[in-house]
């Protein structure tokens, strides 16, 4: 078998695993994921970003609230942090649309 065929075989097994055993990890990749599709919008001015931004913000509450309903108090540290550095971003790439930081 083919090293493609492995990886397609167990990718999604082992994504659904993540998803599953981590949900604090696939929430943080969440907003990670749509705060750079909101640098992409803000660059190419799409329009879209207005969607972007709603799903980080999503992504953050459910942060919140898992936290909340399965006792991981820490989830409150790294929720508050990522929403500085979402609003952090989001106005400088409102500034300047190009700008990484």
């Amino acid at each position: 078998m083919c090293l493609s065929a492995y990886i397609l075989i167990l990718l999604p097994a082992s994504l659904g695993e993540l998803m599953r055993n981590h949900e604090t990890v696939s929430l943080l990749c969440l907003w990670g994921i749509a705060m750079l599709s909101y640098h992409q919008d803000a660059k190419l001015r799409t329009g879209f970003g207005v969607l972007s931004q709603i799903l980080a913000v999503v992504s953050l509450i459910a942060l919140v609230v898992f936290g909340f309903t399965h006792g991981e108090w820490w989830n409150f540290l790294i929720a508050s942090a990522l929403t500085w550095f979402h609003i952090q971003f989001t106005r400088r790439w409102l500034a300047r649309p190009g700008a990484w930081w």
